[in-house]
């Protein structure tokens, strides 16, 4: 237990008692609760609902409380990373991050159409796993991959890759500097990639990174907003139409401006933003990935600042733009990583 947590506790138990003899105590009960931090709302709950019950005629008000406190508590005791009823409820909420992600697609057709796109770009390349560059890609996806199942596994979400993750992996023949995880945990590295990489711990930060990608809903997360944008402007077109058969054609043009300007808002505002933090989410979560892999997480900020400027014109660096925000955040959480061994208390995107 953390210090924090340790002095929150303290001042509960000692506004617990002191309440009995002053109101003032429920004030300290409070401060405990927010110095704990974590599940404050619940540790309040209990804290007073118990307290109440010695109250007089405050035994019912006093249970209630205590029950909705202590069940808050089990909930985010035995379900810390999101909870349903059902397997597709609870996949809503990312283990990763712990928080519901944008999604308006239909999973099964997603996933499919992504598998088709990967098989597709195998069938048409010359694998290359059984040779020597093929056997240290097959080696660092197995362990990042092993990493990923038993941290989902510790913390009781094996659910969120059963039946939606068929992890596959091929190293194909292209000069290309590039590598990508498509939806569903399809991993394809290109050839030209090892022009550029000089360890394994390098290798497995651009895997780790691209699969972070999938593991965040990031390409569903885009594919969800387009289609908002997309049915945000039909219906706008739809009134704008209507109006004008009603006789209101003023109404429609303008109607049509709005319809033009939502267009322009949704692609700047909506979708652009998206793109420097879903770097910022998968750089976080790729380095946090390698080192529960048992890698180096120390030298990632300056292999990425020499990869990814300068004279090195490639595919993979060019669609995965840098800036200093991105180098500073790499070398803020690497000692902090480096240094992490507990990864289950709270959703991981939130340790560092």
């Amino acid at each position: 237990m953390e210090i924090r947590e340790t002095i929150g506790i303290i001042l509960l138990i000692i506004g617990f008692i002191a309440s009995f003899f002053a109101p003032a105590g429920f004030f300290l009960i409070i401060i405990g609760a927010l110095v704990f931090g974590k599940n404050r709302l619940a540790l309040f709950l209990f804290a007073t609902g118990v307290r109440v019950i010695f109250q007089p005629n405050g035994i019912a008000s006093g249970i209630f409380l205590a029950l909705i406190g202590g069940g808050l508590l089990a909930k985010n005791h035995y379900f810390p990373f999101g909870f349903s009823l059902t397997d597709s409820g609870r996949r809503k909420f990312n283990p990763f991050t712990g928080k519901k992600h944008h999604n308006r697609v239909n999973d099964d057709e997603f996933l499919k159409n992504s598998a088709n796109e990967y098989y597709q770009v195998i069938s048409q390349s010359q694998v290359l796993d059984d040779s020597e560059h093929g056997q240290l890609m097959v080696n660092v996806s197995e362990k990042l991959i092993d990493s990923v199942e038993s941290y989902l596994k510790a913390i009781g979400r094996s659910d969120f890759t059963q039946r939606y993750y068929g992890w596959d992996f091929h190293l194909i023949a292209r000069d290309a500097v590039n590598a990508f995880c498509m939806p569903g945990g399809k991993i394809v590295v290109f050839s030209g990639l090892y022009s550029v990489i000089g360890t394994e711990e390098e290798l497995a930060f651009i895997l780790g990174h691209e699969m972070a990608h999938s593991l965040l809903d990031h390409s569903r997360t885009l594919a969800s907003a387009q289609k908002s944008k997309n049915r945000l402007r039909t219906g706008a077109k739809i009134g704008s139409i209507a109006l004008s058969l009603a006789g209101y054609g003023e109404a429609a043009a303008a109607a049509r401006i709005a319809t033009n300007v939502a267009d322009v808002g949704s692609h700047y505002f909506l979708m652009k933003p998206w793109g420097r933090d879903q770097e910022l989410e998968a750089d976080k979560l790729g380095m946090m990935i390698i080192h529960m892999a048992g890698y180096d997480v120390s030298n990632v900020p300056a292999f990425w600042a020499r990869m990814s400027g300068g004279a090195h014109k490639n595919d993979f660096f060019s669609t995965h733009p840098t800036d200093e925000k991105r180098i500073n955040q790499m070398k803020k959480i690497a000692p902090k990583i480096a240094g992490c061994n507990d990864f289950t208390s709270k959703p991981i995107m939130e340790l560092v």
